[in-house]
């Protein structure tokens, strides 16, 4: 999946759920700002066309934002699978995408998005910017109210 349709997928699903006040957090976002994933290695005992992806952090992130994205992709996967009534719909299902537990990676994103609310960057990532850097991201100094509905559980047939 690339990181547009990723991007694309979260900008849906708030129109979908009427949660129209959300997408001025998107709105800046570049696909270049999401985090990446991997395929998980195949032997884990699964036999199914759904496999699982092991999120690649972007360190930008802080962890509310990651977890209101993380409630976004499960409200997708969850509309995705009601459009096709009692069967799955047809064409490639959205991934299923998990932190490894054994092997988190982060992608070091250099030039994270401008003009967010404080509470969506990294404190660390913050850290490593100069001041100048830091003026020049224009970030409002406010803490933004991640406040999502709770997504229904991933069905385990999603996961058969």
């Amino acid at each position: 999946m690339s990181y547009r349709q990723l991007l694309k997928w979260r900008r849906e699903i708030l129109d979908i759920l009427g949660l129209e006040c959300h997408l001025v957090l998107l709105a800046d976002l570049e696909p270049c700002h999401m985090s990446g994933d991997e395929a998980s290695m195949p032997g884990d005992g699964r036999n199914t066309r759904v496999r699982l992806y092991y999120i690649i952090e972007a360190k930008w992130q802080s962890e509310d934002f990651k977890e209101f994205l993380r409630k976004l992709d499960r409200w997708y996967i969850y509309y995705w699978r009601q459009r096709g009534g009692s069967t799955p719909p047809g064409g490639n299902p959205p991934r299923i995408r998990i932190t490894n537990p054994t092997n988190p990676k982060t992608i070091l994103s250099p030039k994270g998005p401008n003009g967010l609310w404080r509470n969506c960057y990294n404190d660390a990532w913050l850290g490593r910017k100069s001041s100048y850097e830091l003026e020049r991201m224009g970030i409002i100094n406010e803490d933004y109210d991640f406040t999502l509905p709770d997504p229904p559980p991933i069905p385990e047939d999603a996961l058969l």
